[in-house]
């Protein structure tokens, strides 16, 4: 009897764990999806200025190693 009680104990202790399991990684799926933008390649909007654009004429066409020793050099 001592040996079902505790088999049942450790059963619903499990039970519960898997419960709270799954609704703190659904809570947490939605607090992620609410603070995610909806499109992160969008134009900026105001005076807010785009970074980086893959299509612009002025990216570096220097070697692989000529970059690794400026990023070396001055530590970038």
């Amino acid at each position: 009897m001592v040996v079902m009680k505790d088999m049942i104990h450790k059963l619903l202790f499990f039970f519960l764990f898997i419960v709270l399991l799954v609704i703190v990684a659904t809570a947490y799926q939605w607090v992620q999806q609410m603070i995610q933008p909806n499109n992160h390649y969008q134009k900026p909007i105001g005076n807010a200025v785009k970074v980086f654009d893959s299509s612009s004429q002025y990216i570096d066409k220097s070697s692989m190693p000529d970059r690794l020793v400026w990023f070396l050099w001055y530590g970038e």
